[in-house]
C-alpha cells in the first residue's frame, strides 16, 4: 500500500494505470511476486514526511533503549547505593 497526502501531486501520479503497472512490475522483479497496488490518500499521513516518520521511529527506539538501561540491575543497584542520583542519571545512547 502506498499512502499519500490527500490530493498530492505524487499521489495523483501514482494513481495513473501506467504508474501502477510500473510499480507492480518493479516490485515483482525485486520481490519475486506481483503485488496488488493500492493507492490511499490517508489523513494520518497528511503533512508527515518519510523523514519525520523515520525520526519518530528512531526516537521511540532510543526511548526504549533508555528505559531498558534505566531498569538494568546494575543501574538499580547503583541508585540504591547512591539514592541522591535518582532522577539525575543521564543515559547516553550511541547512534548505530
Amino acid at each position: 500500500m502506498l499512502a499519500f497526502q490527500h490530493g498530492s501531486f505524487y499521489g495523483r501520479q501514482a494513481e495513473a494505470p501506467a504508474a501502477k503497472e510500473a510499480i507492480a512490475g518493479a516490485a515483482a522483479k525485486r520481490l519475486g511476486g506481483r503485488p496488488v497496488i493500492e493507492i490511499r490518500f490517508d489523513a494520518e499521513v497528511r503533512g508527515r514526511t518519510v523523514a519525520a516518520i523515520e525520526a519518530t521511529r528512531r526516537e521511540a527506539e532510543r526511548s526504549a533503549k533508555k528505559r531498558r538501561a534505566m531498569s538494568h540491575p546494575a543501574v538499580l543497584d547503583a541508585i540504591e547505593v547512591f539514592p541522591e542520583a535518582r532522577g539525575k542519571i543521564d543515559v547516553r545512547i550511541e547512534d548505530d
